[in-house]
């Protein structure tokens, strides 16, 4: 505990079983193939993070390989040892995180083989996901996730919105049907061609997705005089920075609906907004993972503006 020091699990029995022997086969290729791990104190290495997302719509699974390194001698042989140990992979990537950072991805990610994307459906939508675009874990609890969103958005097919930390759009496709317009803002390049190809797919014409930060994006929209009737935020565990919030107090929406992870930032950044008039109306609990420690992970918070 409190260390970035592995411990070998041979099995996680609340994850997808896919997912648990894909990890596995992985790590197998990966020591036949004599490939460098990487070591964070020495920063030498080349292995960094193993990456597995499962579909629960089709059972497919996209493998990603995150390096410390644009340099992989070992992809064919990689690639051949997942195929003929694993035939629901469908999509093996590389993804190249040259950084010392925390953040698992890294910019540059590259198909080795198969799909570029899989598909995952929540409720009535389908989305196409490629291996760095976020999506929520345990999509059966996700569904609920989106319905007590769509209750706090309070809509009636008037409002404006914006989905704050877009995605691959999952949260503005949900609420399209019940609003006026819905703009998504994403800072991942890759997330927001899958938004675009997720709404064309979706038909809808009142859906727009924008690449950038969200805070600089909603403040320049304030400039040119647009203010959305609702604004739903999701962020990191880090929760919302300073010039987030700054940006959400310039455009002043009716409401605000902070989807959260983690506890301690949500609670820091409502203060800052009860501060500048915003109040409580409700909170909302989701149990994202169930049966291990992280037993209430997501926590819906609507504030009301004054």
């Amino acid at each position: 505990m409190g260390t970035h020091c592995l411990i070998e699990l041979s099995d996680c029995p609340v994850q997808h079983l896919r997912i648990n022997e894909t990890i596995l086969k992985a790590k197998e290729a990966i020591a036949k193939l004599y490939m460098p791990v990487y070591d964070e104190k020495k920063r030498r290495g080349r292995v960094r993070t193993i990456v597995a997302r499962v579909s629960l719509l089709t059972e497919e699974v996209q493998l990603t390989l995150v390096l410390a390194e644009d340099h992989f001698p070992e992809a064919q042989a990689f690639v051949q040892a997942i195929r003929k140990s694993l035939p629901y992979v469908v999509s093996i990537n590389m993804n190249v995180q040259d950084q010392h950072t925390p953040l698992v991805f890294g910019a540059k990610t590259r198909l080795l083989w198969g799909k570029e994307k899989i598909e995952e459906a929540l409720g009535h939508e389908r989305y196409e996901l490629s291996p760095r675009a976020f999506f929520q874990l345990n999509p059966i609890q996700t569904v609920r996730l989106y319905e007590l969103v769509e209750e706090a958005a309070g809509l009636t097919g008037k409002e404006s919105v914006v989905d704050a930390y877009a995605g691959v759009g999952t949260i503005a496709l949900w609420l399209a049907p019940h609003a006026r317009e819905v703009r998504g803002i994403e800072s991942v390049p890759e997330a927001v061609k899958d938004a675009e190809s997720n709404i064309r797919r979706s038909g809808y014409k009142h859906v727009h997705i924008t690449l950038g930060r969200a805070e600089k994006i909603m403040q320049r929209w304030a400039k040119s005089g647009y203010k959305p009737d609702v604004v739903v935020v999701d962020p990191r565990r880090s929760g919302l920075k300073v010039s987030m919030i700054q940006a959400i107090l310039t455009i002043k929406p009716r409401r605000l609906v902070y989807v959260s992870c983690n506890p301690s930032t949500l609670a820091k950044n409502a203060q800052a907004l009860f501060k500048r008039g915003y109040t409580l109306s409700w909170v909302r609990l989701v149990d994202m993972f169930p049966q291990t420690a992280q037993t209430i992970h997501i926590s819906i918070l609507l504030l009301m503006r004054c």
